[in-house]
């Protein structure tokens, strides 16, 4: 099983997608994130991969959902975290992201669902930034 963790930024009624830039999803917008590394907690990896992929330091207030899907016959879990920006500039490695951009949900909702990473996923989550989701922390346990 692979879990991924991606984190929904938000600022004054926008949010933070990313235009990947990796071989396998190239020029495909996205939420920041990506793979757990083995060992890390779910919250210091989303900080690290928004870190990574935005160039911000980020607060995590809460969590927007939990997915699972199928991909290549894989299990794969991603939970999506809400954050907001508590510092940095945008910055971004060019060899794995092409580009950064500010949406409001109406925006992404218009763009060209080809241009779109796993895009059933990306809209859900747009909807889930229009209802305005959001779950306490709480829900997450860490034994060690």
């Amino acid at each position: 099983m692979h879990i991924i963790v991606s984190v929904c930024i938000q600022e004054e009624g926008k949010f933070l997608i990313v235009q990947e830039g990796i071989p396998k999803a190239y020029g495909l917008w996205n939420l920041p994130g990506g793979h757990l590394d083995d060992e890390e907690d779910l919250l210091e990896g989303a900080i690290r991969e928004a870190k990574e992929e935005t160039g911000l330091d980020i607060e995590i207030t809460g969590i927007m959902s939990i997915q699972r899907n199928m991909m290549h016959g894989l299990n794969h879990v991603r939970v999506i975290f809400n954050a907001k920006k508590v510092g940095g500039e945008i910055a971004f490695d060019k060899n794995e992201i092409l580009d950064v951009k500010w949406v409001t949900p109406e925006e992404a909702e218009k763009m060209d669902k080809a241009t779109l990473r796993e895009q059933e996923l990306f809209l859900d989550n747009v909807e889930d930034v229009k209802n305005c989701r959001n779950y306490p922390l709480e829900m997450i346990k860490t034994f060690k």
